[in-house]
């Protein structure tokens, strides 16, 4: 039986003191964000960081575990994946989701996709770790992205580098996969 929504959204999360979530350790339990639509705004949680910071968060994001540090963590897989946050101009670009989640899925343990990717060792090219880079590549040698494509490798044991992408549909793609 599937449960009842309303039920769910009730439901509250007990947080106690000197609980540790990930990163961080609750200071103060029934801490408050403000909300413009709620007089006494929302339930939420501080901690402080293993790093030294304090932050706060909604109990059900740190429970779910979307909530894992003050932001120093993410900063850390940025740095060690060469995604720092430089100002390339291009966030806004057509292809900035197509390669930053490339690279998650290549490069982030944390990504739910990393198992099939990342995990059995596909890996995104030096090169294309910067987006201009990337973009020049695919604009230069695929151009743009047809209606109903997205990237796929040629090679499905390859790594995504040049020569080895093309934009595929996703019929394609499923007879591109590998087999289990």
């Amino acid at each position: 039986m599937w449960p009842n929504i309303s039920d769910m959204a009730k439901q509250r999360y007990v947080v106690n003191l000197g609980a540790r979530f990930e990163r961080g350790l609750v200071i103060d339990a029934n801490a408050r964000i403000p909300s413009g639509t709620r007089p006494q705004g929302y339930r939420a949680i501080r901690l402080r960081c293993d790093c030294g910071n304090e932050y706060v968060a909604r109990p059900d994001k740190l429970v779910s575990g979307h909530v894992r540090s003050c932001g120093c963590l993410q900063a850390e897989l940025a740095s060690a994946t060469g995604l720092q946050n430089h100002k390339h101009g291009l966030s806004r670009h057509q292809l900035y989701d197509t390669w930053w989640n490339m690279i998650a899925r290549c490069e982030d343990p944390n990504d739910g996709h990393y198992p099939r990717w990342g995990g059995r060792g596909i890996r995104v090219c030096h090169d294309w770790h910067d987006l201009a880079t990337f973009v020049e590549y695919i604009e230069r040698q695929l151009g743009p992205r047809p209606d109903g494509h997205s990237l796929d490798r040629i090679d499905n044991d390859g790594h995504y580098e040049p020569g080895n992408v093309r934009w595929a549909t996703a019929s394609q793609q499923r007879g591109n996969q590998r087999r289990s």
